[in-house]
């Protein structure tokens, strides 16, 4: 009889670490099916975390690297300054430079496809404010190129500033 029943309770331990497995396994799969098919949201109508000009931030950067790097990594920062260039490539994606005409060294911002239509309609020399995500700084060690902050998925900050320009 003892034997009966401490077969029954082996049993009855099997099956519930049995369920909670297939539980956890279940919670498991819907968590990675969520993550692996999740969208990256825009940037257009989330409020900056920092708001600066090319010419500051660029000027941080040149001091010391390291510093500014953490302070504006993972940020969506609003940069605003003179177009200095406007670059297409071969698939439709936009680049803006942004910062001093006379400088080598500027902000490039990576464009967000989806927003094609407002940065068509920017030309070069003028003043623009562009919201992005930091993604890095490129230091030009040989002084003949000039130095890139790096900004991703970006968009152009519709003002009423932009508006009447």
């Amino acid at each position: 009889m003892l034997y009966f029943t401490i077969k029954m309770f082996i049993m009855q331990r099997k099956r519930i670490v049995l369920v909670v497995f297939f539980i956890l396994l279940i919670v498991s799969a819907l968590w990675v099916f969520k993550e692996y098919n999740r969208k990256i949201g825009s940037v257009n109508n989330t409020k900056p975390d920092i708001e600066i000009t090319a010419e500051q931030m660029l000027k941080e950067f040149e001091a010391d690297d390291s510093l500014p790097s953490k302070k504006y990594s993972g940020k969506l920062i609003a940069v605003s300054g003179v177009i200095k260039q406007v670059d297409k490539d071969d698939h439709g994606f936009f680049t803006l430079a942004l910062g001093n005409p006379n400088s080598m060294s500027s902000v490039r911002c990576a464009m967000d496809s989806l927003f094609t239509t407002d940065v068509q309609l920017l030309q070069k020399g003028q003043a623009t404010t562009v919201k992005g995500m930091f993604t890095g700084y490129q230091k030009d060690e040989t002084g003949l190129l000039g130095s890139d902050i790096i900004l991703n998925r970006c968009v152009v900050e519709i003002n009423q500033k932009n508006k009447q320009e």
